[in-house]
């Protein structure tokens, strides 16, 4: 059985947890955030049936809940509620939550799993996922990953990280579309959500770009530079780091190099510009812009410096720095 590959300082350990899933289940459902999948939503329910009226009275008391321990963090400090479940093991993963959250919260999150437990159970398969971590192991002991992550690790300066990755793996529903993931669980965890149903070289190949991605997001709040990021980006900061990661992968120069069976550049990149001038265009006027066509078309304009700092074998400086947030600061105020 494949083990745990290492590039450089970093070992990924790949983790199926049914628990993970159901959680992950529950709180996309109720579409607390932004970040929630909608369109996997969509899918589990026709393929499980509509909603009942105790399904969706556990959503309206639930979602107050995901949505008070959301993705902002109090002082310095996370509070997302993911955390203090994906990363405990299974055993410790309730007492871990009932630690964590008022009596009241507790009790309507497991209230809720509960209420959810028979249609997560037709929706869930973990062979399927277990399929998925030994295609990952595999495509991670490919010499071109090792290049690619390498490129990243040094781009940003990553010296100041832990040397474990756990890598949460979540079923996704969709045939369409392709991995997408999580850094908001510190710096040894993230979660990647995966096909399941559509295990091609494509989409394992695409995952390992978003895998680094997520992976980048952690490398870069560690790096030496990134102090500098937040001074330039000011409100804006997360646009600018989602544009520095996506330069790398999975729609940037490097991903696309070492591509053989995927085409990042027309998958993330190529179809989106028209919608992405437009975004870039309203948000330089204040007006509401989709953000992730908006990264998309910024990326696409700094996809030649990053190209120039990949062949010299750069790192990440205030000058590309700067390229991006004067790029954006076009906007009126």
């Amino acid at each position: 059985m494949p083990g745990p590959y290492y590039y450089k300082i970093m070992k990924f350990i790949f983790k199926t947890s049914r628990l993970d899933n159901l959680y992950f289940f529950v709180s996309n459902l109720t579409e607390f955030n932004f970040f929630c999948r909608k369109h996997f939503n969509v899918d589990w329910v026709s393929a499980t049936g509509q909603l009942n009226r105790e399904e969706k009275k556990a959503i309206e008391n639930t979602k107050p809940i995901f949505e008070k321990y959301g993705f902002n963090a109090k002082g310095n400090k996370s509070i997302y509620l993911g955390k203090y479940f994906y990363c405990p093991d299974d055993k410790e993963k309730f007492d871990s939550l009932e630690k964590y959250l008022l009596p009241e919260e507790y009790k309507v999150i497991s209230d809720s799993f509960s209420v959810f437990e028979g249609r997560f159970n037709k929706i869930y398969n973990e062979k399927l996922l277990e399929n998925w971590k030994f295609a990952l192991e595999k495509e991670l002991s490919n010499e071109k990953f090792l290049k690619l992550f390498n490129f990243a690790q040094k781009f940003f300066n990553a010296t100041k990280v832990s040397s474990v990755l756990n890598v949460h793996l979540l079923a996704s529903p969709s045939i369409i579309w392709s991995a997408s993931g999580n850094a908001n669980l510190g710096d040894r965890d993230i979660t990647l959500e995966v096909p399941v149903l559509n295990l091609t070289e494509e989409q394992i190949e695409l995952a390992v770009y978003i895998l680094l991605h997520e992976l980048s997001h952690i490398w870069l709040e560690n790096s030496s530079n990134y102090s500098i990021v937040k001074k330039l980006s000011g409100d804006n900061l997360s646009l600018v780091k989602e544009i520095l990661i996506d330069g790398i992968s999975p729609s940037g120069f490097p991903a696309q190099k070492y591509s053989k069976a995927s085409n990042p550049f027309k998958r993330f990149l190529f179809h989106n510009l028209a919608d992405g001038l437009k975004a870039y265009e309203n948000f330089i006027n204040n007006k509401e812009a989709d953000k992730q066509k908006l990264s998309a078309y910024v990326s696409w304009l700094i996809y030649p410096l990053m190209a120039y700092y990949y062949a010299g074998d750069k790192k990440l400086d205030r000058k590309f720095i700067k390229t991006i947030t004067e790029t954006i600061k076009k906007r009126t105020t």
